[in-house]
C-alpha cells in the first residue's frame, strides 16, 4: 500500500493556528524561565550543581624520574586540608589520590597524613621559620608539605594544575609534580636552569614548570652584574627585544656575550627562544652564527598540514638524525600526538669551526616562508637546530627556536599535542636529569571546580529550544492524526 502524507497535510492545515500558538507559547515560557535563572544567577551566585568525577591514575614516568633516589629515606607527605574536606573536592580530592598512590607504588614515600593549622602548631612552625625566626613560608589549608628528613618543600593545592589566563583549571598534572617533589627533598643537590633577564624577555610558565618538573633549580640572572653560577646547567633566553652586550675593543672586562661563550664552551647548554617579529639582534645572532645557526625572518606555513586555517600552526616532524632522533623517541613515550610550531621563521644551518648545526624539527615539503622582505622560498624549512661544541662529549651544545608560541601555555599545557613532550626530551637529551615525559594527567571538561558546565548548560539549552519542540509537534501530529482516522 502506497503511504500518503495528504491525511497529514489536511489536519495540519486545520491545526496550524492552534499548533503555531502553542508553540510560541512553549518557547515563550522557556526563554521567561532562562531569563528568570540567569537573573537569579547574577544577583546571587546560583549554578546548576553537577558534582564532576575524575580519575587519575600515575603510570611508569615517575619510575624514571626517581630512578637514582636513594631509596633508604622516607620521604613524608602533608596536607593541611581537613581529609573530609580534601576528599569531598572533585579536583583537590586527585591531589591526594595521586599522592596515596604513590605511598602504594613506592616503599619510601609514606601514606599521606594532615595536619591541623590550629592544633599542630610546633610542626607547622617548622615549615614556617627557619633555624632564626624569619618567616620563610606561608601555611594555609590549601598548602601540601613535602619532607625528607628536613628537607622539605612547601607548594599549594593549585600548583598540581594547569591554569588559563582566568585562572579557571584547565587539567590536572600531578603525576608530574608529586614526581619532581619527591625528587627534590630526597635529593641534594640540584643543578640550575637560568633565565636571562633585562633585554625584555618572557619567560613562559609552562618553560618554567618544566624544569621545576625535570628537577631543575630556576631562577633569573642579569648579565650586565651577575655572574653565571659555576654549577648551572642550562640557560634560557626566551623572547628578547634586546640585543646581548658585547665589550669595547680593548676592554678586559666580560660582557654578557662572552659570558654566555664561556658557559657554553665549560659544558652549559644554552636554549634561544627567538621571536621572528621582534627583529634581527645583531650580536645574539652573531654567537648563533657561530654555531652555525641563522635566522630567516619571516613565517612558516602549510595549508595542508596545520591546525589552523592560516596555516601558521604547523604539524612538524622530528629530523633524522641522531639527537632528533633521542628526542623524538622519548617524546613519543606521550602517545601518537602532533608537535606543533606556531607562528615561526625558518632556520639555515652551516658548518662553522665552533660547531656543526644539524635540524631537530622541520616542516613538510608542502611548506613554504614568506620572508619580511617580500620573497617567498617553497620546500621543507628546518623550524629548529641545535649544535654541539665540536670536541664536546656532553653539553656545550645550542639549540634554537626561532618562534615564541610553540612554547607557550596554548600547546604546552594541551594534552592534544606533543609540545610539553618535547620541551621535556630536549631538556633530557642534552641536561643530566630524566624528565617525565609520557605523565599521565587529566583534562578538566569544565572550567569550574563546581557547577554546571559550559558544554552541558549548551546541551539543555538545545534541548530545551529545539529538541522539546520538535517532541512536542510531532506527538501533537501523531494525537491529531489517529483522532480524525478513529
Amino acid at each position: 500500500m502506497k503511504f500518503s502524507f495528504e491525511p497529514v497535510k489536511r489536519v495540519l492545515k486545520k491545526r496550524t493556528t492552534l499548533l503555531l500558538a502553542f508553540i510560541a507559547s512553549f518557547l515563550a515560557a522557556v526563554c521567561m524561565l532562562n531569563v528568570f535563572i540567569n537573573a537569579l544567577t547574577s544577583k546571587y551566585g546560583w549554578y546548576f550543581y553537577t558534582e564532576p568525577k575524575y580519575e587519575h591514575v600515575i603510570g611508569d614516568a615517575s619510575d624514571r624520574v626517581l630512578a637514582n633516589v636513594d631509596r633508604t629515606k622516607k620521604t613524608e607527605i602533608f596536607f593541611c586540608m581537613p581529609s573530609e574536606e580534601l576528599k569531598a573536592n572533585s579536583a583537590y580530592s586527585l591531589v591526594w589520590e595521586s599522592a596515596c598512590q604513590f605511598a602504594e607504588r613506592y616503599e619510601f614515600v609514606e601514606t599521606p597524613k594532615t595536619l591541623n593549622t590550629f592544633i599542630d602548631n610546633k610542626k607547622i612552625d617548622s615549615y614556617v621559620k627557619d633555624e632564626n625566626g624569619n618567616v620563610i613560608n606561608e601555611i594555609s589549608e590549601e598548602t601540601v608539605i613535602v619532607d625528607c628528613g628536613g628537607n622539605f618543600r612547601v607548594v599549594g593545592l593549585s600548583d598540581f594544575f594547569d591554569l588559563d589566563q582566568n585562572q579557571y583549571i584547565t587539567s590536572y598534572r600531578g603525576e608530574e609534580a608529586w614526581a619532581c617533589l619527591i625528587r627534590y627533598v630526597m635529593t641534594e643537590n640540584h643543578p640550575k636552569a637560568l633565565f636571562t633577564a633585562n633585554h625584555g624577555e618572557q619567560s613562559t610558565q609552562a618553560m618554567l614548570s618544566a624544569l621545576l618538573f625535570s628537577g631543575y633549580d630556576a631562577k633569573t640572572v642579569n648579565l650586565t652584574v651577575d655572574e653565571i653560577d659555576e654549577d648551572a646547567e642550562f640557560i634560557f633566553i626566551c623572547s628578547p627585544i634586546y640585543d646581548f652586550e658585547t665589550a669595547a675593543e680593548g676592554s678586559s672586562a666580560k660582557a654578557e656575550i662572552q659570558k654566555l661563550s664561556d658557559f657554553i664552551d665549560r659544558g652549559g647548554n644554552l636554549v634561544v627562544i627567538k621571536d621572528p617579529y621582534a627583529g634581527k639582534l645583531g650580536n645574539l645572532e652573531k654567537l648563533l652564527s657561530d654555531y652555525g645557526m641563522s635566522i630567516n625572518y619571516g613565517i612558516v606555513s602549510d595549508g595542508a598540514n596545520s591546525v589552523t586555517t592560516n596555516g601558521r600552526s604547523v604539524v612538524a616532524q622530528f629530523a633524522d638524525n641522531t639527537l632528533a632522533s633521542q628526542i623524538a623517541s622519548r617524546a613519543s613515550d606521550a602517545g601518537d600526538m602532533r608537535f606543533i610550531v606556531c607562528e615561526s621563521a625558518s632556520l639555515s644551518l652551516a658548518d662553522t669551526e665552533i660547531a656543526k648545526a644539524a635540524p631537530l624539527v622541520l616542516s613538510g615539503e608542502g611548506a613554504k616562508i614568506d620572508l619580511f622582505d617580500g620573497n617567498t622560498h617553497e620546500g621543507v624549512q628546518i623550524l629548529a637546530a641545535s649544535a654541539q661544541k665540536k670536541g664536546a662529549e656532553r653539553g656545550s651544545t645550542v639549540t634554537l627556536f626561532p618562534s615564541t608560541v610553540t612554547f607557550s601555555a596554548t600547546f604546552v599545557n594541551s594534552d592534544s599535542y606533543l609540545n610539553k613532550s618535547a620541551l621535556y626530551s630536549i631538556i633530557e637529551a642534552v641536561g643530566s636529569q630524566n624528565t617525565p615525559v609520557g605523565a599521565t594527567q587529566v583534562k578538566f571538561e569544565t572550567k569550574y571546580l563546581e557547577g554546571l558546565t559550559v558544554r552541558e548548560s549548551n546541551v539543555y539549552a538545545i534541548i530545551l529550544a529545539v529538541a522539546v519542540p520538535l517532541a512536542v509537534i510531532a506527538v501533537g501530529c501523531v494525537v491529531l492524526i489517529r483522532r480524525k482516522y478513529r
